[in-house]
C-alpha cells in the first residue's frame, strides 16, 4: 500500500548491493523508511535523513543510547563489548552470548534486561537459544552496526586490549568451572599476574565466575606462598639445630681429649 519515490528503489539497491548481510540490512531500511512514510509514499527525503541504509542503523542506535540515563549508557557499553569478537588483521565480527552472561556482568538484572528488550525491540539485537544447551542467547543484528556506528568504533578501539583479556580471562574461568573448579585448572606465575594487574586497572565488567577465578587464584597463590616459606623456615630452623648439635659436640670432644691428655 506505499509508493516510491522515482529513483528511490535504485539508490536503495545501490547501497546495499555490495553489503555483508545485505537482505537483512535492507529490510531495516525499509522498515525505517516506512515508519516515515508521507501520504502512503518512502521519499527520498525520508531515506537521506536515516542516513542510508547502513546509517540508519547507526543513526536508530544512537537515539536508543540517549534513551538512558548515564547508568543505563554504561551498561551499554559493557553490553555491546561482549557482542563483539575482535578482527585478527580481519574485520571484528558479532558474537552470540548468553543472556545469562550479560545478566552477571551488572547488580541490577531488570536494568541490563531492559537495555536488551530496547535494543531488541528497534531490531538492532536478536534473540535465540544456543542449540546445545538451549539457554537464551544475545547477538547484534546487523554486522554493519560495527562499522557505521562511530560510538561503538570508539568503545572497541579504547578497549581492545581490554577485550581480548577479558576474552582469555573468560574461556580460562568456563574452563575452570566445566572442571567442578578443579586446583589444577587456576591461574599461576606469570599468567596470574597478568591477569591480577589488568583487572585492577580495567574499566570492563566482570562475570562472578571470571572474579571468583582470579581472586581463588590469588588465595592459593598466596596460601602457597605462605606454605613455601613455612618450609624454608623449618628447614632454616632445622639446619640450625643440627649446627648446634655440631657445636655441641665438638665442645664434648674437645673437652674429652682435653681430659685424657
Amino acid at each position: 500500500g506505499v509508493a516510491f519515490e522515482e529513483g528511490l528503489v535504485a539508490t536503495i539497491t545501490g547501497d546495499v548491493h555490495y553489503q555483508p548481510g545485505a537482505l537483512p540490512l535492507l529490510q531495516y531500511a525499509l522498515t525505517e523508511l516506512f515508519e516515515q512514510r508521507v501520504n502512503g509514499t518512502l521519499t527520498h527525503e525520508a531515506y537521506q535523513a536515516l542516513g542510508g541504509a547502513a546509517g540508519a542503523l547507526a543513526k536508530r542506535a544512537e537515539e536508543v543510547f540517549h534513551e538512558h540515563d548515564p547508568q543505563g549508557q554504561e551498561i551499554v557499553r559493557q553490553m555491546f563489548l561482549r557482542l563483539v569478537t575482535l578482527g585478527d588483521g580481519t574485520e571484528d565480527t558479532r558474537r552470540r552470548v548468553s543472556r545469562s552472561e550479560l545478566l552477571a556482568l551488572v547488580e541490577d538484572t531488570c536494568q541490563m534486561d531492559d537495555v536488551i528488550d530496547t535494543f531488541t525491540a528497534y531490531r538492532l539485537l536478536t534473540l535465540d537459544h544456543d542449540p546445545a544447551t538451549r539457554r537464551p542467547t544475545v547477538e547484534i543484528a546487523h554486522e554493519a552496526i560495527l562499522r557505521e556506528w562511530r560510538r561503538l568504533r570508539a568503545w572497541l578501539n579504547e578497549s581492545r586490549h581490554d577485550i581480548h583479556q577479558q576474552r582469555l580471562l573468560g574461556a580460562a574461568a568456563a574452563d575452570w568451572l566445566n572442571a567442578g573448579k578443579d586446583a589444577s585448572y587456576l591461574l599461576h606465575g606469570a599468567r596470574l599476574d597478568q591477569f591480577a594487574g589488568w583487572a585492577t586497572n580495567t574499566s570492563l565488567a566482570l562475570t562472578p565466575i571470571e572474579r571468583e577465578l582470579l581472586e581463588t587464584s590469588i588465595t592459593e597463590h598466596e596460601r602457597q606462598g605462605t606454605a613455601e616459606r613455612a618450609r624454608q623456615q623449618r628447614e632454616l630452623d632445622t639446619q640450625r639445630q643440627l649446627a648446634e648439635k655440631r657445636q655441641q659436640s665438638a665442645s664434648r670432644l674437645r673437652y674429652l681429649v682435653g681430659t685424657l691428655t
